[in-house]
């Protein structure tokens, strides 16, 4: 016959361990939301910081046609693009010489272009999204940055406004 083990009796937890364990219970506990509560203000500032400074100045509106609001990043990217051809009229480095116009020039150009596409679709004509990235793609890479779509849908609907319209007046 095997033996059988003897159970140890349970040690029995005095009182002052047991308010020691709970104390340091409530010491980890404490230690755990203080440090959740930094983390989570540190995050709150950075993001807030971050929202302010990158996030909420590009989507406010900088230009507005009609009914249509146009956002500062894309009036950023239509001066990115626009202001690459003034940069090689007057050469690299030289932002005091063409500033100014491309950023007029940009401001002009996102208005017309609206006008353009507002009046086409008043007259029934209109070019879809599918075609203007076939257009970029068939025309090709020949500048650092790629113009925006409005831009080229823009063209395209000057070229088929003169070809449908304006040739049959």
């Amino acid at each position: 016959m095997a033996k059988k083990k003897q159970q140890q009796p349970k040690r029995e937890i005095t009182h002052r361990e047991r308010t020691r364990r709970e104390q340091q219970a409530r010491r980890q506990r404490m230690f755990l939301i203080i440090g959740i509560s930094v983390i989570s203000v540190v995050a709150g500032v950075l993001g807030s910081g971050w929202y302010r400074n990158e996030y909420q100045p590009l989507h406010q509106i900088a230009i507005q046609v009609n009914n249509r609001n146009f956002n500062m990043a894309y009036y950023i990217d239509v001066l990115k693009y626009d202001g690459q051809f003034y940069e090689q009229a007057y050469g690299p480095g030289q932002v005091d010489a063409y500033a100014s116009p491309a950023a007029s020039e940009a401001e002009r150009l996102i208005e017309e272009a609206e006008l353009v596409r507002q009046a086409a679709m008043s007259l029934g004509y209109s070019v879809s999204d599918s075609e203007v990235k076939q257009a970029i793609k068939e025309a090709g890479s020949t500048t650092k940055v790629s113009p925006p779509l409005d831009l080229v849908r823009y063209q395209l609907l000057g070229q088929q406004l003169l070809d449908d319209y304006f040739d049959k007046q």
